[in-house]
């Protein structure tokens, strides 16, 4: 004799993919999962910062609130018997907001930059915009600059995040004035017979107040 039972197994194994770890430079991003059709999805924080989901429901949503470092999310795919997840990173590697210390005025041909410092995660620089001035340490926020032109000198100070292509970089520019005056004096010729003659002075900026 033989008896003969039959059972059926139905696999309901599911796939899923929450896209790739991004980098941004701002305090926002983009989560980009795989569509969950014809079953449903939603988002969740795994390192729980407190950042905003937008849409927690859809598969391509907007996330604010994120802080400076690794925000992980985790997109999970169910379809009423199995669930299966997967996480995403995104980055934010926004900079500390650069601040040059704005414009100030020297009567010689030098000065000090003044600028804000970077957190420690972050490097920071100076580079020169306009003008002439010799930087006698890019990388000091206090640093001295020689050699200004008369007028307008501009520099910028820049703060980086990260590197390479994930490098995010804040700046701001400083304009020192130099209103030291080069004077020089001449004659119409070098000698006269009268007690009468021309001279001429001339000096190197564009605004000034002279007198004899």
């Amino acid at each position: 004799c033989k008896s003969v039972a039959e059972v059926i197994i139905t696999n309901h194994a599911l796939s899923v993919s929450a896209g790739r770890d991004v980098v941004t430079c701002t305090n926002d991003g983009v989560l980009k999962a795989s569509d969950p059709a014809p079953y449903t999805g939603s988002w969740s924080e795994v390192t729980d910062f407190g950042s905003k989901i937008e849409d927690p429901t859809s598969f391509e949503t907007k996330v604010t609130n994120l802080v400076v470092g690794g925000n992980t999310f985790r997109w999970t795919r169910t379809n009423g018997v199995c669930s299966v997840s997967d996480d995403v990173t995104i980055t934010c590697n926004k900079p500390t907001q650069a601040n040059a210390g704005g414009t100030q005025s020297s009567c010689f041909d030098y000065g000090t930059l003044h600028a804000n410092t970077p957190d420690v995660d972050e490097f920071g620089w100076w580079s020169p915009l306009g003008g002439q001035g010799l930087i006698a340490d890019s990388t000091d926020v206090n640093t001295r600059v020689t050699g200004l032109g008369g007028g307008m000198n501009t520099f910028i100070w820049n703060i980086r995040r990260g590197d390479g292509d994930n490098a995010c970089v804040s700046t701001d520019t400083a304009t020192v004035n130099s209103n030291k005056l080069q004077i020089s004096v001449t004659a119409s010729q070098p000698e006269y017979c009268t007690p009468e003659g021309e001279v001429f002075g001339t000096v190197n900026v564009d605004e000034y107040e002279s007198f004899w």
